[in-house]
């Protein structure tokens, strides 16, 4: 159950994967999809998206393509 519930939850933060995803599925997952900015080393800059899985020490999993080569990330 929970390896589904992630594949939701990434199908979810990726964009419209699955159209026949129940809606009030996606209105219980998308308060915990988030938007990642992420500013360069070389002072470019870069955009990602990921999933809280712990609220209060702020930890969300994305990408490693999204956070490599990062001097300061937002979300």
């Amino acid at each position: 159950m929970k390896t589904v519930l992630n594949m939701l939850l990434i199908s979810i933060c990726a964009g419209p994967v699955f159209a026949d995803v129940p809606a009030d599925l996606i209105e219980k997952a998308e308060p915990s999809c988030v938007r990642i900015d992420v500013q360069l080393k070389d002072g470019g800059q870069r955009t990602g998206s990921g999933f809280v899985v712990d609220p209060v020490r702020k930890w969300v999993v994305t990408n490693y393509h999204v956070v490599a080569d990062s001097k300061a990330t937002t979300y």
